[in-house]
């Protein structure tokens, strides 16, 4: 499985539901609204890593700041964060994009964040290889901090949705451990880099 790295406090993306469920993260159907739920995965991503940053250091207590880890608490946290981490008629398809609104909402709460991207261009010759793309993951990671995801062709990874964001908690090897519809599953990283067609790009606070 080769080397591994996982978030420090994986309890701090356990969302409970009405019905005593335990949720990994949110899930964009939870929205209230049907384009939210259609175009709600990078806002949901961007909840996902808030609350758990506002969790895990008291610096950024503020993101999030009544901690409502149960599923109505977390749908409201989720519309907050909608309105700084916006989607526009083609979602979220940039990096700098999500990087703006989370640097935006941040402002909001009085946090200011250092927010740090890399973009995988389309052309193959321009992409930056296995180790960059890991490298950017692991070092978020040894600071404590998830990584959001935009996948927009899935390539050969069967499990990961296309034109889609995600969360990253983890590193085995090389598949990447990840957040998505409130569930937690691993992702052949790797693999999915070398077979994707489309750009992409990795966010996280520093």
């Amino acid at each position: 499985m080769g080397d591994q790295i996982l978030l420090p406090h994986p309890e701090y993306f356990t969302v409970t539901g009405a019905d005593g469920t335990l949720w990994r993260g949110g899930d964009q159907d939870w929205f209230p609204t049907s384009w939210q739920r259609r175009a709600g995965c990078g806002p949901t991503a961007a909840a996902v890593m808030t609350a758990y940053l506002a969790q895990a250091d008291p610096d950024m207590a503020p993101l999030f700041p009544r901690c409502e880890m149960d599923q109505t608490g977390f749908t409201a946290h989720m519309c907050r964060v909608w309105n700084y981490v916006t989607p526009g008629p083609h979602g979220l398809n940039r990096p700098a994009l999500f990087a703006q609104g989370l640097e935006d909402y941040g402002g909001a709460c009085g946090v200011p964040l250092r927010i740090r991207l890399l973009e995988l261009p389309a052309r193959r010759a321009l992409r930056p290889d296995w180790a960059a793309w890991s490298g950017f993951v692991r070092a978020a990671l040894e600071r404590g901090r998830p990584v959001a995801f935009l996948n927009l062709s899935n390539g050969r990874v069967k499990e990961l949705d296309y034109w889609h964001w995600v969360t990253i908690t983890g590193l085995e090897g090389e598949s990447a451990v990840i957040l998505d519809s409130g569930r937690e599953f691993p992702i052949d990283f790797a693999r999915w880099l070398a077979t994707t067609t489309r750009r992409a790009g990795l966010v996280s606070v520093w």
